[in-house]
This record gives structure tokens, C-alpha cells and sequence, in this order.
């Protein structure tokens, strides 16, 4: 059961006597519960390793508060920037809690902790298993920051025929767009592109692909000139 009076110091915001009343509350006897709630405030205060401490506490005992405490640690080891405790916290959140609404989540925030370390093939493993449109677009980021440029173009196309309807669909021609840029390929650069600046018009995404189209557009007429010359 939640304590009133510290559940009142939270609604007026009045941090600080909350910590103190659950902190009182926790020295009398150890409740996993109290000592979650305890590690939620100092992680929303920014106090970060005392809530991960306190966070770690909850999440050792088997109560009802272990699968939040669980999800905590991971947050705060994420927030903490240390990139592969937190990617290990949220797998084993996952294998310890299979069937939670929440296991898409801890996967999808694994790989982008292994995006952290440059660990591109640990985030690809992990996207490619989830495989809808958002792991799928940080996928194909993934082959393309690793070097792997034709699989990664690929996926792109491959994501625009199965979900072309996402919210990540603009930034998947985008970034197909730039490509064909640098490969050369300007009018399909063009098209993606032209679409990008439709959809995206007034956004940052919209500009950047108008400049883009012209860029591809002066390197067409160049190398169109070249051929001529050459000929």
C-alpha cells in the first residue's frame, strides 16, 4: 500500500520530504515497495546512482514491484550513459518477463545501448528479431553506419513496401534519397527526394532534401557534360 503522507509530499512536489518520510519508513522495516517508490523520485530529481542503488534493492526481492524495479535499474543505468549494463539489464528484463507489455520496449531499448558502443552487430541481432517498422528503420541505420551500404539501401526499399504508411516511411526516403546520391543514381535520387520535400514541407527534413535534389541535379548536368566530352 502506498503511504499517504509521502504520496502527498510527491503531489505537492515537495521532494525532499518525501525522500525523508520513505527513508523513515524503509529504516523501520524493508519494503520493496516504498524503497521503489524511493528510487523513482531521486531518478526524477536527477540524483541517478541513489536511485539506481535503491532501484537494484527493489528489484532483488520476488515482490510485485520487481518487474518496475527491474525496468528502473535499466533506465538509470541508461541515463547513467553506462551503455552495457543497461543494453544486459533490458535483455534480461525481457527473459525474466517474457508476456510484459513492456518486453517490445526493453528489447528495442537494448539495441539502441548497443548503438551506443559502435556494437553494430549486437543491435542489428536485436532489431532483426523484433522486425516492425521502427526496429527495421534502426536496422538498415545500423547496416549503414557499419559500412555495409547495399544492405542497408536494401532494407530501406524493402521497408517502404511493408510499411509505407510508418511514421518512419519520410525518414526512410530521406536517407534512401541521400544515398543515391552519393551512388550516383540521381534521378531516383531526385524522386525520393521530391517526395520527402512534399511531404516533409515546412520541416527541417523538407529543406535538407531541397538542397539535396539540387545537389544531385548539378552532379547529373555535370557528369551529362562529361559524357559529352568524352564523346
Amino acid at each position: 500500500m502506498p503511504d499517504e503522507l509521502a504520496e502527498k509530499y510527491i503531489d505537492e512536489s515537495n521532494f525532499e520530504q518525501a525522500i525523508k518520510r520513505l527513508e523513515e519508513l524503509i529504516a523501520r522495516e524493508e519494503n520493496p515497495g516504498y524503497r521503489l517508490r524511493l528510487a523513482t523520485i531521486l531518478f526524477r530529481i536527477g540524483k541517478l546512482s541513489d536511485a539506481l542503488a535503491h532501484a537494484r534493492r527493489a528489484a532483488e526481492t520476488d515482490s510485485e514491484h520487481k518487474e518496475d524495479a527491474v525496468l528502473l535499474v535499466g533506465y538509470c543505468l541508461r541515463s547513467l550513459k553506462r551503455w552495457r549494463e543497461a543494453s544486459k539489464t533490458f535483455l534480461n528484463f525481457f527473459e525474466e518477463f517474457p508476456d510484459s507489455p513492456r518486453s517490445r520496449m526493453a528489447r528495442f531499448s537494448s539495441a539502441l545501448c548497443l548503438e551506443e558502443l559502435d556494437d553494430w552487430a549486437g543491435a542489428i541481432e536485436i532489431y532483426s528479431s523484433l522486425s516492425d517498422d521502427e526496429s527495421t528503420f534502426r536496422h538498415a541505420i545500423c547496416l549503414e553506419r557499419s559500412g555495409r551500404a547495399d544492405d542497408a539501401s536494401a532494407l530501406f526499399e524493402s521497408f517502404l513496401s511493408r510499411f509505407g504508411d510508418s511514421k518512419e516511411a519520410l525518414k526512410v526516403r530521406f536517407r534512401l534519397g541521400a544515398m543515391r546520391v552519393r551512388q550516383g543514381r540521381f534521378e531516383e535520387a531526385v524522386r525520393l527526394l521530391e517526395d520527402v520535400m512534399e511531404r516533409g514541407k515546412g520541416t527541417f527534413m523538407g529543406q535538407i532534401a531541397e538542397r539535396l535534389i539540387e545537389r544531385a541535379r548539378t552532379k547529373a548536368s555535370h557528369v551529362a557534360k562529361q559524357l559529352r566530352n568524352y564523346s
